[in-house]
C-alpha cells in the first residue's frame, strides 16, 4: 500500500489554491477554474486530434493529485525546493526570460485547463 497526504496536512494544497498562488505571483486577479463536460469533449474530440488526446488523459484529473517528498528527504537527505519558493522562482524566470510564445500568450496562459 502507498503511503498517501494526511487530509490534515498543513502542506498540502488543492489545484485551486496553486492556480490563485501563481495569478498572484504574476500580479493577476484571480480566476475561476472551469471544467469541460465530458460529452463535449466527446464530441469535439472527432475532429480534434488534440482534444482526443486530452480524452485519454482525463483519468488524469479525477483525483487529486498527492505530491509528497517526506519519503526521499528521509531515505536519502534531499529536501523539496519549497513550494512558494518554488513558483516565485518560475514566475521571475518567465518575466525575465520571455521567449516568443510567453510572451505572446502570457505567464497564466501557460496554465494546464481543468478537465
Amino acid at each position: 500500500m502507498s503511503p498517501v497526504a494526511r487530509p490534515n496536512d498543513k502542506n498540502r494544497r488543492d489545484t485551486g489554491e496553486l492556480v490563485d498562488t501563481v495569478y498572484q505571483l504574476a500580479g493577476q486577479p484571480k480566476t475561476k477554474l472551469r471544467s469541460t463536460p465530458a460529452l463535449l469533449l466527446r464530441a469535439l474530440a472527432v475532429t480534434n486530434p488534440t482534444v482526443r488526446e486530452l480524452l485519454e488523459l482525463q483519468y488524469e484529473f479525477q483525483e487529486p493529485f498527492i505530491v509528497d517528498s517526506n519519503k526521499i528527504a528521509t531515505k536519502l537527505g534531499v529536501h523539496a525546493t519549497p513550494l512558494d519558493q518554488a513558483l516565485a522562482d518560475t514566475v521571475a524566470t518567465y518575466r525575465t526570460n520571455p521567449s516568443p510564445e510567453r510572451a505572446r500568450i502570457g505567464v497564466v496562459g501557460l496554465l494546464r485547463p481543468c478537465l
